[in-house]
């Protein structure tokens, strides 16, 4: 039976953020999203990709600058 969470945790499979408002349930003692989209262990992957900065605003490019 999954429940909305309403507080910030940690997932104890995918060790992702269980954040307010996300469907959760319960894996013996331990909360752990109740989707497969949110227990993803190759997300934190994906969002930690370099990004390429402007050298004259120090903003990610595409930024304007060259415009």
């Amino acid at each position: 039976m999954s429940f909305v969470a309403q507080y910030y945790g940690k997932c104890r499979r995918c060790e992702q953020p269980i954040t307010p408002g996300q469907l959760i349930t319960y894996d013996d003692d331990a909360t752990v999203h109740a989707s497969q989209d949110d227990c993803n262990p190759y997300s934190a992957r994906v969002e930690q990709r370099s990004a390429s900065i402007c050298p004259k605003c120090f903003l990610t490019q595409p930024c304007g600058c060259d415009d």
